[in-house]
């Protein structure tokens, strides 16, 4: 399936329908600014993306009796993606955030953000990796907190990645509003985790991740980079043992457990073995499947 429209396809539809009505002078002077203003800040494009999803998915007999009930119901979505390291979970997030028009949340890039500035939250995230020590949950749950309440977040939607990894995180999430509406879980065997880390590098610069072999860094980027902190053979076994423990707990605190504790709820079950070159297409899928 081809991604959705843009922005300026959707606009370019609009002001079509309106050239018998309107002077094609006059609409070329006010189109830009007043029309792309009016989405970006209303949050128009992530809106039509995910309603026109479900329309072509669902196959109304009457689609415009259809979208009018979907427009009422309309409320923007919201997903997690749970999974062990080097299983996926950020290329996938980002992939379903671009098909449905949501703003990807990724907890690691709010931490590295947060590090570069000149503040005390930054100062604290900067000492604790100076002393090889992770930072404590509250710290990092303020961070979440603050992102997804922001305006693009409430407004558009998102997809978040890293978090939460605990019971208690998720219970808080929960206990402030802002838990999920579906779960997409990647299983991932511990020896392909353990695989994918042993070539796994991180470009500092960027904050990107690349795999020597499978998404190997471009040329002349490779230099700089870096096998991140914590990913040693030993301490991976450690982390994948620790996330399979957790998890249980951590689905069932979201009222994605077994039997399901959360009316509505989707949960999602991802192969994470497939190759990287797959995930785009499987990007598509899961789309499909957490649309309005």
């Amino acid at each position: 399936m081809s991604h959705a429209l843009s922005t300026e396809d959707l606009i370019d539809a609009a002001y079509s329908s309106l050239k018998d009505d309107f002077d094609p002078a006059l609409l070329t002077t006010i189109r830009a600014p007043l029309v792309e203003n009016y989405a970006a800040k209303e949050h128009v494009e992530a809106m039509l993306r995910q309603i026109l999803l479900r329309i072509l998915l669902d196959r109304p007999e009457k689609p415009v009796a259809y979208m009018i009930d979907l427009i009422k119901e309309y409320r923007p979505r919201t997903a997690v993606v749970i999974g062990p390291p080097a299983s996926g979970k950020r290329t996938l997030a980002e992939g379903i955030a671009n098909r449905l028009g949501l703003e990807h949340v990724c907890v690691s890039d709010l931490v590295e953000g947060m590090k570069l500035t000149q503040t005390d939250v930054g100062a604290q995230l900067r000492d604790y990796e100076e002393g090889g020590v992770d930072p404590p949950d509250e710290l990092i749950e303020t961070l979440v907190t603050t992102r997804l309440r922001e305006k693009d977040c409430a407004g558009k939607g998102w997809v978040m990645d890293g978090w939460p990894r605990t019971a208690q995180q998720a219970v808080n999430l929960r206990a402030l509003g802002l838990d999920p509406q579906a779960v997409l879980v990647v299983d991932v065997p511990g020896q392909t985790v353990e695989d994918r880390v042993a070539f796994r590098v991180l470009d500092p610069e960027t904050n990107t991740l690349y795999h020597t072999y499978e998404n190997p860094p471009p040329l002349g980027v490779g230099i700089r980079c870096v096998t991140r902190r914590g990913e040693t053979s030993d301490e991976i076994i450690e982390r994948v043992a620790k996330y399979q423990d957790r998890l249980p707990s951590v689905l069932d605190a979201l009222g994605s457990g077994d039997p399901p504790k959360k009316k509505g709820l989707r949960t999602v079950r991802v192969d994470g073995s497939l190759p990287f070159g797959q995930l785009d297409r499987l990007s598509d899928s899961l789309a499909k499947k957490i649309a309005v």
